[in-house]
């Protein structure tokens, strides 16, 4: 009749644009404090003196946007979980991070950290499992700079990576590498009448210095159960 009445209400929820341009406005954005593995270092332990280090921290931007980059912290975790802070006049001031001209023409930026303007000896020479990071991204800092012509893609994005340059110019002390790897001792139960077995152990050694190896058979709880070699001088130096 003509008392009825229907209304609709239409719109769109949940959208998930794949593109987008315009002046998208300016804002800041935290991340962290937060961790990241590496596994340069897992296997090592010991004191490693390096030489003519050089960090670089790269950020590459692919987005048609300007942003600022202020880290308030970058730190190097061992495996005890003592902490070494990055300290550098660079990381003093806020990063600048340049918008993308077009598509696929990301911008790139790399600053240089060595012994002349930061701790970066002792950072990586706390030899590291974990790098720790803290920072606030800001974006659009100088407002609408491209007059509406901001844009983004859904594969865009603004990343920060770091590169290490580790000469062999270094001096280890007490340096050891670890590693552990299962062996399938079942499988000799299929083997009769057996009574020994051999175990031959191969080290190659291409470094000017001698080592020392220890093999110790380990338990499923990795509780040491036997040790085969022990502190034996197996691997003479390598010729230069």
């Amino acid at each position: 009749s003509k008392n009825d009445s229907i209304t609709l209400y239409i719109g769109l929820l949940d959208i998930k644009p794949s593109y987008v341009r315009g002046y998208l406005g300016q804002d800041t954005f935290s991340f962290g404090p937060e961790k990241q593995g590496i596994d340069v270092f897992t296997k090592l332990d010991g004191i490693l003196d390096i030489r003519d280090l050089n960090m670089q921290l790269m950020l590459n931007n692919s987005a048609g946007l300007d942003a600022k980059a202020t880290f308030k912290e970058i730190g190097s975790i061992d495996k005890e979980g003592n902490t070494v802070l990055l300290t550098s006049s660079i990381l003093d001031n806020d990063l600048e991070v340049k918008r993308a001209q077009s598509p696929g023409n990301p911008y790139v930026k790399t600053y240089d950290f060595n012994a002349n303007n930061s701790n970066v000896d002792e950072f990586i020479e706390n030899l590291p499992v974990a790098i720790s990071y803290s920072l606030d991204l800001g974006v659009n800092p100088y407002g609408n700079v491209s007059n509406h012509n901001d844009f983004v893609y859904s594969n865009n994005e603004i990343k920060a990576s770091i590169v290490l340059d580790i000469p062999m110019n270094v001096e280890p002390k007490n340096l050891s590498m670890i590693d552990t790897f299962g062996v399938d001792f079942e499988s000799f139960a299929e083997v009769e009448n057996l009574e020994a077995v051999n175990l031959n152990l191969i080290v190659y050694n291409g470094y000017p210095c001698t080592s020392n190896v220890e093999f110790i058979l380990l338990d499923e709880a990795n509780m040491p159960i036997d040790t085969l070699f022990n502190n034996e001088n197996v691997a003479l130096p390598g010729l230069l």
